[in-house]
């Protein structure tokens, strides 16, 4: 892993970082699969984020099972909490 790759799963994946913005996304681009999977804890929260209200959109966020940052999904991070 490049020295980037490692920064940037370890600010996505950081309990203690409550604010995952855009740019930390477009960094964290190409480590897609690892920074969502950290992200939901390796576990599918896609039920939970429906009950929230989320978008469905937003909701395949939620799987922990993505594979692509497109930026169409630049809209969920307001729901990021």
């Amino acid at each position: 892993m490049s020295g980037i790759c490692c920064r940037c799963l370890r600010n996505v994946c950081d309990p203690s970082n409550r604010y995952i913005n855009e740019p930390d996304m477009i960094v964290c681009a190409p480590w897609a699969t690892e920074a969502f999977s950290c992200l939901a804890n390796d576990m599918d929260h896609s039920d939970c984020c429906r009950e929230r209200g989320l978008p469905p959109l937003c909701v395949e966020l939620c799987s922990g099972n993505v594979t692509k940052i497109d930026y169409k999904y630049f809209r969920c991070f307001r729901y990021d909490n």
